[in-house]
């Protein structure tokens, strides 16, 4: 049976679009803000439901203050991981656990990608042509995390559409 908390641990997995959001004045301990949210759930079925809740957003304590990533976007049309009570779709629950957990990811890749790069300086120099397409790839790739972390639909897909040309006609050569 779902107790107040267990939405989060035992609800089921859905997707939200942020139609509002406003920041609130309380800070906890670790510098994250709390939100009040309203949120359009799209559930497995195809219905969509309207619902507010609160969240506190993720501070700089998830990832460190020297991430370079920017916090997780908190805007009307940005797509938010949710749970739900199944029994009751009016229980519904940012998925604040799988928002952090997309967020180490994605700064776990930022920062290998940054190490690569800097470590690119030492190896022996390429030939122009291939170190431009490095350059370019390796420019798009990071600029789509970037996007991806943003939550910018658009850019990531305009983004994915020009890494997989440049990729394709890699191939092609």
């Amino acid at each position: 049976m779902f107790g107040k908390g267990d939405v989060l641990q035992d609800g089921m997995q859905g997707q939200g679009v942020i139609l509002d959001a406003r920041p609130g004045n309380i800070l906890n301990r670790h510098g994250e803000r709390n939100w009040h949210l309203r949120i359009r759930v799209h559930f497995e079925d195809g219905q969509t439901a309207d619902t507010e809740c609160e969240f506190f957003d993720l501070g700089i304590s998830t990832v460190g203050p020297v991430s370079g990533l920017e916090p997780y976007p908190l805007a009307a049309g940005i797509v938010v991981p949710v749970r739900y009570d199944p029994r009751d779709r009016a229980r519904v629950a940012v998925d604040r656990p799988k928002i952090i957990a997309d967020t180490i990811s994605a700064y776990e890749a930022d920062r290998l990608k940054k190490i690569e790069r800097a470590e690119r300086q030492f190896a022996p120099s390429a030939g122009p042509s291939q170190r431009s397409t490095e350059t370019d790839e390796s420019y798009l790739a990071d600029a789509l995390a970037a996007a991806q972390t943003r939550g910018d639909a658009a850019e990531v897909q305009r983004l994915t559409k020009l890494l997989e040309d440049l990729i394709s006609g890699l191939e092609n050569k």
